[in-house]
């Protein structure tokens, strides 16, 4: 800041800076929430692509060990 400021102009820089990053601040918020609803979206689907995996792998592996591969 520049000491040949008056104190209104220091006072108006102020509420300028604060106005911006009031700005800057509510962008910010609006970007983690949303980012928190895709993370929660992201999670969700892995959980069902985890369950998926599990069950294939418990079909594949009733057939026993001893069962003759498919092309017998």
């Amino acid at each position: 800041m520049v000491n040949n400021m008056s104190l209104e102009e220091t006072i108006e820089d102020l509420q300028t800076r604060i106005s911006f990053q009031e700005d800057t601040i509510s962008k910010l918020s609006d970007i983690v929430a949303r980012h928190d609803k895709q993370l929660q979206e992201v999670q969700n689907r892995l959980s069902l692509t985890i369950n998926k995996v599990s069950d294939l792998s418990a079909s594949n592996n009733e057939g026993g060990e001893d069962a003759p591969p498919p092309h017998y």
